[in-house]
């Protein structure tokens, strides 16, 4: 039951991801451009399916906690990139994923009123976080 909810609440967080697009505004943009032309050299000896693998990493990151396993399945299976391209975007993204194991770890205690013990075991086993991740997540509760 409880793998049915949490892939309920991935799945209805993908859809959303996907239907919705992020618009940057001008001002961040223009902040950026010298930071892009700073990294646009060494950005292009990069293939761009890594890129864009990079990319699709930080936009999951910032709408649906995952862990480093669970992102490399989900960009490789869903969003049909290389496990190469997705191996460098889940080592390349800046993902914190002692905060991605503790975003999903709230949602546990939130919106399913799980224990500790639960919310721990879940995060590994289920979700693929590493023990040392889920140990955090569980600490840092609330």
């Amino acid at each position: 039951m409880k793998k049915i909810l949490s892939f309920g609440l991935l799945s209805l967080s993908v859809i959303a991801l996907t239907a919705c697009s992020q618009a940057k505004s001008t001002s961040s943009q223009t902040s950026k451009t010298s930071e892009a032309k700073t990294e646009q050299s060494s950005e292009s000896k990069v293939p761009k399916e890594y890129r864009t693998a990079v990319s699709k990493a930080k936009q999951y990151a910032g709408t649906v906690p995952m862990s480093k396993e669970g992102l490399r399945s989900q960009l490789v299976s869903f969003d049909k990139y290389s496990q190469e391209a997705s191996n460098y975007a889940v080592d390349n993204a800046g993902i914190d994923y002692n905060k991605q194991a503790l975003e999903k770890a709230k949602q546990y205690q939130d919106t399913m009123a799980m224990s500790p013990d639960a919310i721990r075991d879940q995060l590994v086993n289920f979700d693929k976080f590493t023990q040392e991740e889920a140990d955090y997540a569980v600490a840092n509760l609330k």
